[in-house]
């Protein structure tokens, strides 16, 4: 009998210690405040929710205990972050327990002081490595190029990148300015790192496509976590890079409705072994968190009353499914408001994307919170005349 035992303990071991080296890397992106749930595109029911997040992420933890939460920025924007200035989003991911968040372009266009309160009262670690920084930078204070987390005797590092082309689309303040070049702080920031982590991800703002070369240029890389939710599959992107090494790329989704989750398994030597794509749709399923339900619904009651500020007729499609594919009464009313705030204009453009709600807004009273609901991000209208000039107006202003 003794000598069964010793055989069946010496065969047991490999597996023991094959399975400490196990993470599980759960991750939220392009959550854009919404700390309520959001209509699905195919019928009454909802999803998502910072309380079903908080189930989720719970159950999750319970089990494995080699466990990391991120997220890859464009947190604080809508009706939640305009009315409280993002302290409900920070409380909610500081209760969740993030390990870190990329910075993205709606926290970049909080301005400087408001980005500077949020960040204070953060427990996580706040990553942008293409920033430009100089000495006078509030903002820049707070962030830092990267950071690295032990899990199960592995070091991870963790750095986050946004596009070059950010100043098109986020209001940054005359002492910020992104990194054109992001192969080149890619090519820095992974020095560093191989030399302190076993393991390296990547929190993305970047298109699937510039995630893609990364990958394939730098296959150091284990893990990018993209933003590009709106051509992202639903399995994630395995790139096997010329030399033999794989980095994987995915996706959560959109608005806190689905919690991306991959298992991995790494040696010793934090090389992977195998991984297994199991995102959780955060549906009706899911049981609300009570303590974190709790603080959403302390903010909600706080709300104003909503004010009507015009009436529609007919219900006002503003699903996902619609506005970026075809034709929206929805958007056609937005580009009417445009033409209304500059009469002398003849056409007016917006993307399909600059509108948000996941919902159809049905007949009677359109009320400002409808407003901010569906136009989260704060943007500027322009016009352009012939010489090219802009004439900036901020439509949050016009709303």
């Amino acid at each position: 009998m003794r000598l069964l035992f010793i055989i069946a303990l010496i065969v047991l071991l490999p597996i023991v210690s094959l399975s400490e080296n196990s993470i599980t890397f759960a991750f939220t992106t392009d959550f854009l405040s919404q700390l309520e749930p959001v209509y699905s595109e195919n019928d009454s029911s909802t999803l998502g929710g910072a309380a079903r997040l908080s189930t989720a992420v719970k159950n999750l933890r319970l089990t494995s205990d080699r466990f990391l939460l991120f997220d890859t920025g464009n947190h604080f924007a809508g009706f939640n972050y305009m009315y409280f200035g993002g302290e409900p989003e920070v409380e909610l991911m500081n209760y969740v327990r993030y390990d870190a968040m990329a910075v993205g372009a709606t926290e970049l266009s909080m301005g400087e002081d408001l980005f500077d309160n949020w960040a204070r009262m953060a427990n996580f670690h706040i990553l942008l490595s293409n920033l430009i920084a100089p000495p006078q930078c509030k903002t820049c204070r707070h962030i830092t190029s990267y950071t690295t987390i032990e899990r199960s005797g592995l070091i991870v590092g963790i750095f986050a990148l946004l596009p070059s082309d950010i100043e098109l689309y986020a209001r940054l303040s005359k002492n910020v300015e992104i990194d054109r070049e992001v192969s080149f702080v890619t090519n820095d920031i992974i020095e560093i790192l191989l030399d302190k982590c076993d393991i390296i991800v990547l929190l993305s703002q970047l298109d699937v496509q510039s995630n893609i070369k990364l990958a394939d240029e730098f296959c150091e890389i284990d893990l990018i976590i993209c933003n590009d939710w709106s051509v992202f599959p639903d399995e994630p992107i395995v790139i096997k890079n010329e030399i033999g090494c794989n980095t994987i790329i995915g996706c959560a989704g959109k608005r806190g409705t689905r919690l991306g989750v991959l298992n991995t398994t790494w040696d010793d030597d934090g090389n992977l072994i195998e991984f297994e794509w199991n995102p959780v749709l955060l549906d009706e399923s899911i049981p609300l968190e009570p303590t974190a339900h709790e603080i959403v619904e302390n903010y909600v009651s706080q709300f104003p009353k909503p004010q009507a500020i015009g009436r529609t007729a007919v219900e006002l499609d503003g699903r996902d499914i619609v506005l970026r594919g075809a034709e929206s009464n929805l958007g056609n009313l937005v580009a009417d408001a445009m033409l209304d705030a500059f009469p002398e204009a003849d056409i007016a453009l917006l993307p399909g994307a600059s509108i948000w709600g996941q919902r159809i807004i049905p007949p009677g009273p359109i009320t400002d919170r409808d407003v901010l609901d569906i136009l989260p991000y704060h943007c500027l209208l322009y016009t352009s005349d012939a010489a090219d000039e802009l004439d900036g107006v901020d439509l949050g202003g016009r709303r």
